[in-house]
């Protein structure tokens, strides 16, 4: 117990030499300790998360030795037939996820959450229910995860403060309203997020994830005071001002009340964030200004900020398109093969239940093309928020504004040149291919714009990115230079 005492002190202390060899040496006075196990378990995880957070070496080969230590300590300790192999499982559990290996730690946080709710100690089963319901909530198992943070709650709520270990109710009631909007039973997470405002009224982006759900669940009104107050509370957060211009989109705000709002997020927004979000509303709003230029642009930076091939990607697709088709240009027959390559990758994108976009991209495609629309990849299911939202929405909510964040178009708003062209190729019973298939030739134009034309050293011009049909091009196929956000 001393040389346990005392490797724990050093550690707290990062004398992690002296504090490792200390409880090297209770393992071995006593192997089956399980306090000893995972003491060293602790030392060996905190030094490795110093390292990580702190060290500026790119030689990670002692992170990796300590924190592959710390996982044979930890189990060592799971194996040991005793109660408090329980906190080893949470441990082990906590430093899986850390390490990215959701299975493992799922099957150790499981472990954890399931002792004795009489007997076990609340203080492991509180965090390891937590961890167990981020981890379904991580594989889209929405349901178990809110039936774990419903038990979690119950918990805290029998606990008497000093038991919480760290934990908050409003904590766990954000967790709770995260996982009813993943369900898009918003006007359930809506309530729940009023007791967190309620708890924590100082706090801008609690409100502003507050505005959201509220936009969410239709409560219009409240969601735009409720925005307006998170950049109140805080006029420097980048966050707070990206969802009041989405409030703003949804209340008919006037456009250039809008870009100023989006400009505001762009200059506060923090780096970590996905810019794609932003892009999408900046292109709304200019297109229902008949910008169509800035609308491009911003569509086109959306693509390059996108992570993944969803919705978001896919209504940028989609409404550089139709921007595409309303911008007036000498170039037909490319703005509509560039067009109709669009449509059929954002429908391609589009995620699995997400019949009310589908069926307005399909009628736009309708309008340029008189072949078929068809998916050439197979559709997913989409559990962000944002998308359940978006996805959930009637077909005519969708098209009462150019405002709204799916741009329309219909046959009358074509120039008369487009239009002609479009006919001429229906009748002739061919569609030409463009300068080049996909998103892709939209990217690599715009690089065009802003750098030229890329040429090799014996000025021979490198042909411009090609994609077979079907194939959905990332941003990483194209040679783009580093974008500057505008």
């Amino acid at each position: 117990a001393t040389h346990v005492r005392l490797g724990s002190l050093l550690c707290r202390q990062e004398s992690w030499e002296e504090g490792v060899a200390s409880l090297k040496r209770a393992v071995e006075l006593n192997p089956k300790s399980i306090v000893a196990q995972t003491g060293l378990g602790d030392c060996l995880s905190a030094h490795a998360q110093v390292l990580s957070q702190y060290g500026a070496q790119k030689d990670t080969s002692e992170e990796f030795r300590l924190i592959s230590s710390a996982i044979s300590s930890y189990q060592q300790a799971t194996w040991l037939d005793d109660a408090g192999a329980v906190k080893a499982h949470l441990k082990l559990g906590q430093l899986l996820v850390r390490e990215k290996r959701f299975k493992e730690a799922f099957s150790h946080a499981h472990k954890a959450a399931g002792v004795n709710a009489d007997t076990g100690d609340p203080g492991i089963r509180l965090p390891a229910l937590l961890l167990v319901a981020d981890l379904q909530s991580r594989e889209g198992n929405f349901k178990a995860a809110e039936a774990h943070l419903l038990q979690a709650r119950e918990l805290h709520a029998k606990l008497p403060s000093d038991q919480h270990v760290g934990v908050q109710a409003h904590d766990v009631d954000e967790k709770i309203a995260t996982v009813l909007s993943q369900r898009n039973q918003f006007a359930a997470a809506a309530l729940r997020m009023r007791g967190v405002v309620r708890a924590k009224p100082n706090d801008a982006l609690k409100h502003a994830l507050f505005a959201r759900i509220l936009l969410f669940a239709n409560d219009l009104e409240e969601a735009l005071e409720t925005a307006q107050r998170a950049v109140w509370l805080d006029d420097r957060c980048g966050e707070c001002y990206l969802i009041l211009g989405l409030v703003e989109i949804e209340s008919r705000a006037a456009s250039a009340k809008v870009l100023n709002i989006l400009r505001k997020a762009a200059t506060f927004v923090r780096a970590e964030q996905p810019l794609s979000e932003l892009h999408l509303y900046e292109g709304a709003a200019h297109a229902s200004l008949q910008h169509w230029d800035e609308a491009k642009i911003a569509f086109k930076q959306c693509l390059v900020h996108a992570r993944s091939e969803d919705l978001l990607k896919g209504l940028c697709l989609h409404n550089l398109a139709v921007s595409e088709t309303m911008s007036p240009t000498a170039d037909m027959p490319a703005v509509v093969s560039h067009a109709r390559s669009g449509l059929q990758d954002a429908y391609s994108m589009l995620p699995s239940g997400c019949s009310v976009v589908e069926k307005v991209v399909q009628r736009h495609w309708e309008i340029l093309s008189h072949l078929p629309l068809k998916s050439e990849t197979e559709k997913v299911a989409s559990y962000d928020p944002l998308s359940s939202w978006f996805c959930s929405r009637q077909l005519s909510a969708l098209e009462e504004s150019t405002t709204q964040l799916i741009l329309s178009l219909a046959k009358e708003q074509i120039s008369a040149p487009v239009m002609d062209h479009i006919n001429s190729v229906a009748i002739s019973g061919k569609e030409e291919e463009g300068r080049a298939h996909g998103w892709a030739g939209w990217m690599a134009d715009v690089v065009t714009s802003i750098v030229g034309e890329k040429r090799e050293k014996n000025t021979t011009k490198v042909s411009s990115p090609r994609t077979k049909p079907g194939k959905i091009f990332s941003v990483a196929d194209i040679d783009i230079p580093p974008m500057v956000v505008p």
